[in-house]
């Protein structure tokens, strides 16, 4: 069984990750065993991919500097060993431009922390925390422009958590995902714009019948005046 997110945050909180030992990466729990090398293009994709897809699923947790090895009995990739390092190799500042510059919209109220473990204060590890994000905010999607020396391009994509993998939607997949949202919101205002007119007909409806009502009632009240 996979760890809760509330288990998580227990062992984060007592720095205590040789808990996580032989635990199994799951929806809401990733490792890594180094830092995102950021000075590559690649890698900050990467970090952008792998918070966003936790971001347009249930939220989780990164935690940077545990070994991961392919398990034998479970579905996804094993806690094999914690490897804490010096709180100087990662620049957590760094992470929170990127992700801001790659991934749109904003994911709220994402935390980046070194923590240092229980056994040794001199060496930690990084904690990314992705709460769970508002449907409304929901997709959350990579983003970059390429500035080229005579044009500009925007590249995006779409990644989500699946299991214990940040899965990527090819282009195909995305765009089928883009027309049938486009589709259905055609559809949806179609229909409002023929309740609207039906509900108009129907006033109107109920305004001459009103009308009528009122004729009806005044040649009555002729007629009794005329039979007098």
């Amino acid at each position: 069984m996979s760890l809760s997110k509330v288990t998580l945050s227990n062992i984060i909180n007592a720095s205590d990750f040789d808990l996580l030992v032989g635990e199994i990466e799951s929806e809401w729990f990733e490792c890594k065993r180094q830092p995102y090398q950021i000075e590559k293009e690649s890698q900050k994709r990467e970090l952008a991919k792998d918070v966003s897809s936790f971001a347009n699923a249930q939220g989780g947790y990164i935690f940077i500097g545990v070994r991961t090895k392919t398990s034998i009995t479970h579905f996804g990739d094993e806690v094999e060993k914690i490897r804490p390092f010096d709180q100087s190799l990662l620049n957590t500042n760094q992470y929170h431009d990127i992700i801001k510059e790659w991934v749109y919209p904003e994911v709220e109220n994402v935390s980046i922390q070194w923590k240092p473990t229980k056994n040794d204060s001199r060496k930690g590890v990084v904690v990314i925390h992705i709460p769970e994000q508002h449907e409304s905010l929901k997709p959350f999607l990579i983003k970059k422009t390429l500035d080229g020396e005579k044009y500009s391009e925007i590249v995006f994509g779409y990644a989500k958590r699946k299991r214990d993998i940040s899965d990527h939607l090819s282009v195909i997949d995305l765009q089928a995902a883009l027309r049938t949202g486009l589709n259905y919101e055609n559809t949806l205002r179609d229909r409002l714009d023929n309740l609207e007119l039906l509900v108009q007909q129907l006033v109107d409806q109920s305004v001459m019948t009103a009308d009528r009502i009122e004729e009806l009632i005044s040649e009555r009240i002729e007629r009794a005046l005329e039979n007098e």
